[in-house]
């Protein structure tokens, strides 16, 4: 791809060039990437302290990337991005590349860490974006609601923050995006979206299960076209409920605050599509070995297009399960499920580490509008859950017992915590599986 420009008309050459890539042969594709992360490597090894002896074994022939040797390049974790974060910042970045920007994590799963990108970088990834809307039939010339961001001084009701437009410079008109922060309740957000009629909303997908929730116990009639879930997976109960109470689609979006956007659901499935121009993603095991279709392993990720504070090898904190090649006719990575963090896989006695993913029909059970499962102790699971206020199934919690533990341990004991609401952590995150274990090690 050509030199970068930061303009709306590259922006827009550059979604071009995704649009047709996309159907690419996947050794066509990683040629093209190879040539671009070459120019972001060779820039970190030279302009990025914290690269300078990091990225040695890659550039033992002058001139020349040996990628055979890829894979021992060491993984960048989110302590090194806590603790180096001078030594990771571009110290030359190229002019075109525009100003610089911080953006932070909520720290909702740890200390929160601060990453620097460039104007480039944000045009890039909002090109991969807005080919994520594209496959979705997202119109940006409609209204966008959103339930975001940390800051309790900005967003509020009864107008929120407001922004002219929230897709690509080159569509006009551009619809308008009206944010609302994390701490607005839920039903003041249900008050703003029956004010403002909006097509989209924008959220966690938790979140707007949340919402649906509350809007089919209030009767509300409220219509969405379609909700662009962040950051993590969409579950199949949260897609019914989002659908029962609004008439929306709820569709995923992978990414980080680190990574930026990473990949989008598929329209013919549930599973994403990754954005192989523009991010490395690697899924690996505990030996660091790639992992294949249908095995869980750590999300590696590498930003091809940030100068600014290059993110090279680095540790998602996630686990996902890479997927069959799609037959949609896109030939871009798949992966067919974001699994959740590794902070939150249970640990037990025997030595059984397990990534929770129990069914969904648990919640039927249970007679559940949501519901959370800690470890609380080495052998001891605790089952969070909210009922509904009218009982619409007898609660079995003798058959919700029998399937945790085929999925956790054999041994474990389990008890029943009916609560009138969860709380979720920092950032306005839902977490369905937490590790509390007291005195655990650090992990």
């Amino acid at each position: 791809m050509a030199a970068p420009i930061v303009t709306g008309s590259r922006q827009q050459e550059f979604f071009a060039g995704l649009m047709q890539s996309q159907y690419w042969s996947p050794e066509r594709r990683d040629a093209e990437r190879r040539q671009n992360m070459a120019r972001m490597l060779a820039h970190a090894r030279d302009h990025v302290p914290f690269y300078r002896e990091r990225l040695a074994s890659i550039f033992r022939i002058p001139g020349e990337i040996d990628w055979s040797r890829w894979s021992e390049i060491p993984i960048l974790t989110r302590r090194d991005l806590l603790e180096e974060r001078e030594a990771l910042q571009s110290r030359a970045l190229p002019p075109a590349h525009g100003r610089v920007a911080t953006t932070s994590t909520t720290g909702s799963t740890g200390a929160s860490v601060t990453v620097s990108s460039s104007a480039f970088t944000s045009m890039v990834t909002g090109a991969g974006v807005f080919r994520g809307h594209q496959w979705h039939g997202i119109d940006s010339r409609k209204d966008l609601l959103g339930w975001a961001g940390n800051d309790p001084e900005v967003g509020n009701a009864p107008n929120g923050e407001v922004f002219d437009r929230w897709g690509p410079a080159w569509q006009m008109p551009g619809g308008t995006y009206r944010r609302f922060n994390r701490m607005t309740d839920v039903d003041t957000l249900l008050d703003m979206i029956s004010r403002f009629h909006p097509a989209y909303l924008t959220t966690r997908p938790k979140s707007a299960q949340f919402l649906a929730l509350r809007a089919m116990e209030r009767e509300l009639h409220l219509s969405l076209e379609a909700i662009l879930g962040i950051s993590t997976s969409v579950l199949g109960d949260e897609r019914a409920d989002c659908s029962a109470a609004f008439g929306a689609r709820l569709v995923g979006q992978y990414g980080s605050k680190e990574a930026q956007n990473i990949a989008w659901q598929c329209p013919t499935g549930q599973h994403y599509h990754v954005n192989d121009e523009i991010v490395l993603l690697e899924i690996i095991d505990d030996q660091g070995r790639p992992c294949g279709p249908g095995q869980v392993g750590r999300v590696i990720v590498t930003h091809v297009f940030n100068y600014a504070q290059p993110l090279i090898r680095y540790d998602q904190g996630d686990l996902a399960v890479l997927g069959e090649p799609c037959g949609c006719g896109r030939t871009l990575t798949v992966i067919d499920r974001i699994v959740g963090r590794t902070t939150h896989q249970f640990r037990f006695p025997d030595g059984k580490v397990v990534s929770p993913i129990i069914p969904e029909g648990l919640r039927v059970l249970l007679n559940a509008q949501y519901w959370q499962i800690a470890q609380v102790a080495p052998l001891a699971l605790e089952v969070r859950y909210v009922p509904f206020n009218e009982p619409r199934y007898p609660v079995d919690q003798n058959r919700v017992a029998e399937i945790i533990r085929a999925r956790t341990h054999s041994s474990v004991a389990l008890t029943f915590l009916p609560r009138a609401s969860l709380p979720t952590v920092q950032g306005g995150k839902f977490i369905e599986y937490v590790y509390e274990v007291p005195d655990a090690p650090s992990r």
